[in-house]
């Protein structure tokens, strides 16, 4: 196997140097953009530098990563696959969203692109001079010693030593040319590492050099870690969203070049090395997003020149494509997997705190739409004639996974981080906060928060005991997962009779509550909507009181918008909400109850129940007024006319009759309570 022959990279030259010259400015352009962008999720330990500085850094890291790759390739392989492994690397999830924040992640993902791109051009590259293999060997030393570092140099740099040098050595071996002594000395020292990490895990020496060979495998097993032997594969995929659906046709394409097999090889090595890793250290992120990208680079190059390609390939194509969609539909969490969650600790306290599907829900639709889109345009251009495509099928695949790629780095993402970053609670309170006024934490990671913050409270009711006694003339916040917002309300009630007043956050996972409003603040609380201490105004009145614990006061009906209305129209989305007071006698726990809303049709009615509440039953308290908010879409054979509306509530699992009885009221014998009627127009 052999490289491109020397002189390659002469043709057409010209207009490849302008598009790798605009291909640049357009990368800066939108880096500097994202860096700009506040409210991400970033780590405020800034240390001697600030929270801007950590992240420039971190782009830094990620455009040096990026460069190493696109150069080596270019050297080796020719311009356009370059080019294809650029695109590649920058519409990755993983590489862009830790470029742009200060996990830290970046820098053992670009040390592994060093350490392949400087080993590739020392050893393999038959065109080096000395002086440049020399300058390969530094950038390798230097990526592993920043590999070293930050995450291992078992992970970062053994895999591509040991493709590169068992590459190196085989190749020379088949010719019947010596064997390649820097082949070999790179070999050795992959294999010295991978003995090294072995020996440090199966110990758990936790020493420095043990920390610096093997990484999170020297120390202990995290306790939230699942032993699952699918974790590296789910990385994988997720990390490379919406590339995934190429992944399996790069590792199995049969290598043209000695530099394709070693990038190939270092790629599944790097997997192999993760999945050592996953286990014990949970689903921490992928290091070796570099060679994957590189391998689907050539493996696009490779498409480029096929006439008919074969049905297997496409076949796989759509398969992964289709079974991701239908991944990401069943659990829209996944997306956070394409940045790992084990090393963001913004996305791991919205885990614990169950808020992901909410804040994920956004970028998993267009998660969805993008890979969808891009498969089924993938599995078009690949069986299409030849004569009827206007490039070759590797070039319009890339082109249309770049697209697909670039709407989940604009716009789906940085939804994400913005709802997951506690930046906006961070922000409001060194804004709002005077001297001396404290800030408490309740389940939300203290790597997220600044050092200025409190010893973390054990629980809500701790919480709200301690904002509810801040110093005479001062106030008391509390930076708190979205997760802990209702039961924190509900301790903040039981001693101030209203909602704990939320300063920012109220859309995302980290809220900053305060102990009293200031003036001219508002609270931004979702529980606004839903808890009262009067009813809302403009009822149509009821007057029913089920069990002797819950009064059925009136409801309303408003629009998609919010906007109040008076009738409604099939088809179109409207919201039936019903105010209830809990009575001021009441002393029965309701966590074991459901709500219900009936719309009588004939020969079928319209129903919705709600199992679950914004402010779970659970914490209604006596004097409580709870607004049950149904959104309904009626279907089409619901004509124009005047309908019966009822409301009850009925026993867990509400599989069946079993209602709270009306013990007052009107009602229909069966423990529904009449709402009037509901006009369709």
């Amino acid at each position: 196997m052999t490289g491109v022959p020397r002189g390659a990279l002469r043709v057409g030259y010209g207009p490849g140097a302008v598009a790798v010259v605009a291909g640049a400015v357009g990368i800066a352009a939108l880096m500097t953009w994202e860096l700009a962008v506040p409210r991400l999720a970033v780590r405020f330990e800034p240390a001697s530098l600030s929270v801007l500085g950590e992240r420039a850094a971190m782009a830094a890291w990620g455009a040096a990563g990026l460069a190493a790759t696109a150069l080596f390739l270019a050297r080796t392989e020719g311009l356009r696959t370059a080019l294809y492994a650029a695109a590649v690397l920058a519409t990755m999830p993983a590489w862009f969203v830790h470029g742009r924040t200060a996990t830290g992640v970046m820098v053992p993902m670009a040390a592994c692109a060093m350490v392949l791109a400087g080993l590739v051009v020392a050893v393999l590259d038959a065109r080096a001079s000395r002086a440049m293999r020399l300058f390969g060997g530094a950038i390798a030393l230097a990526g592993a010693m920043a590999g070293a570092a930050s995450r291992g140099a078992l992970v970062v740099a053994a895999p591509a030593a040991i493709a590169v040098g068992f590459v190196a050595v085989a190749s020379n071996r088949t010719s019947g040319a010596r064997v390649s002594r820097r082949g070999a000395l790179v070999l050795a020292l992959g294999l010295c590492l991978l003995a090294a990490g072995a020996v440090f895990t199966a110990w758990r020496m936790d020493t420095a050099l043990a920390r610096a060979i093997a990484g999170p495998l020297a120390a202990a097993s995290r306790s939230d870690a699942v032993p699952r032997f699918d974790l590296a594969a789910v990385t994988a995929v997720y990390t490379l969203v919406p590339w995934s659906p190429l992944l399996p046709l790069a590792l199995a394409r049969r290598p043209a070049t000695d530099v394709h097999l070693a990038t190939a090889l270092t790629a599944a090595l790097g997997l192999a090395a993760h999945a050592w890793l996953a286990p014990r250290n949970g689903a921490a992120m992928l290091v070796a997003l570099a060679p994957l990208a590189a391998s689907i680079a050539l493996s696009l190059r490779g498409l480029d020149t096929v006439e008919i390609p074969s049905a297997a390939v496409v076949a796989t194509v759509v398969v992964v494509g289709l079974l991701v969609v239908r991944d990401i539909e069943a659990s829209p969490e996944r997306v956070l997997d394409a940045i790992g969650s084990a090393d963001d600790p913004i996305g791991a306290g919205a885990r614990s705190a169950g808020a992901l599907p909410s804040a994920a829900a956004t970028t998993a639709k267009v998660a969805r739409v993008a890979t969808a889109a891009a498969t089924a345009l993938a599995a078009a251009i690949l069986l299409a004639p030849r004569a009827w495509l206007p490039a070759g099928r590797g070039l319009l695949t890339a082109a249309v996974g770049m697209l697909a790629g670039l709407a989940l780095r604009g716009y789906a993402y940085p939804s994400l981080l913005a709802r997951l970053s506690p930046g906006a609670a961070w922000q409001t309170w060194a804004r709002v906060h005077a001297e001396g006024e404290s800030l408490g934490t309740l389940r939300v990671d203290p790597r997220a928060m600044p050092k200025a913050a409190a010893a973390s409270l054990s629980s809500a009711e701790a919480a709200a005991q301690w904002l509810g006694e801040p110093p005479s003339g001062t106030r008391r916040y509390v930076a708190l997962a979205s997760g802990e917002l209702a039961r924190l309300n509900a301790s903040f009630r039981a001693s101030h009779h209203a909602n704990v007043p939320i300063l920012a956050g109220g859309d995302g996972t980290v809220m900053l509550a305060a102990s009293v409003l200031a003036a001219g603040e508002r609270s931004e609380s979702p529980l606004d909507a839903v808890v009262f201490t009067e009813p809302p105004a403009g009822l149509r009145p009821i007057g029913a009181v089920a069990g002797d614990h819950l009064e059925l006061l009136g409801w309303d009906l408003r629009d998609a918008r919010g906007a109040s209305i008076e009738t409604a129209r099939p088809g179109r989305s409207m919201h039936v909400r019903l105010a209830l007071r809990v009575r001021p006698d009441s002393t029965e726990s309701l966590g074991a109850y459901c709500t219900f809303l009936h719309i009588d049709h004939t020969p079928t009615r319209f129903s919705a129940e709600h199992r679950e509440h914004a402010y779970p039953m659970g914490l209604w308290r006596a004097g409580d007024v709870i607004v049950d908010d149904f959104e309904v879409t009626l279907p089409a054979h619901f004509r124009a006319g005047k309908y019966a509306l009822w409301w009850g509530i009925g026993a867990l699992p509400c599989a069946d009759d079993r209602r709270m009885p009306v013990t007052s009221g009107p009602s229909d014998g069966h423990g529904r309570m009449p709402g009037g009627t509901l006009e369709l127009r």
